[in-house]
């Protein structure tokens, strides 16, 4: 193959993977609402979660019996990170759940400030 051809070919499949990666990107779709069900020591949470997103950004609510919290997080391929601030009574909590995205699910890791951890899935309303 000469230069040329070879340049356009390597050309082409750099176009084609770019275009793949846009792709999935875009397939990362997690805006609307999510019900969460969350498992730790102190029992089983069903809270809602509302959810915005800008490319890989996202913004949101949280909402649950006691009231509610702004969300803040990413998403980078499959893995999915958001967090939300709640004040306990004279103590700042930093919720973050880390997670890895299905098709409408979200399943992984929730960690409750430096007070306790659980699980969590989340299915699309």
């Amino acid at each position: 193959m000469s230069g040329v051809h070879s340049r356009f070919a390597f050309l082409l499949a750099a176009a084609m993977f770019a275009s793949a990666a846009v792709r999935a990107e875009e397939d990362r779709d997690v805006a609307g609402r999510w019900a969460l069900t969350i498992r730790s020591e102190a029992g089983v949470q069903r809270p809602q979660l509302d959810l915005r997103q800008q490319r890989n950004q996202l913004l949101g609510t949280y909402a649950d019996e006691f009231g509610k919290a702004d969300v803040t997080g990413t998403i980078d391929g499959e893995e999915i990170v958001f967090r939300l601030r709640v004040e306990v009574p004279d103590y700042p909590l930093i919720v973050t759940f880390t997670g890895t995205l299905g098709k409408d699910t979200i399943q992984g890791d929730v960690q409750f400030g430096d007070i306790g951890k659980g699980t969590f899935t989340a299915t699309r309303d």
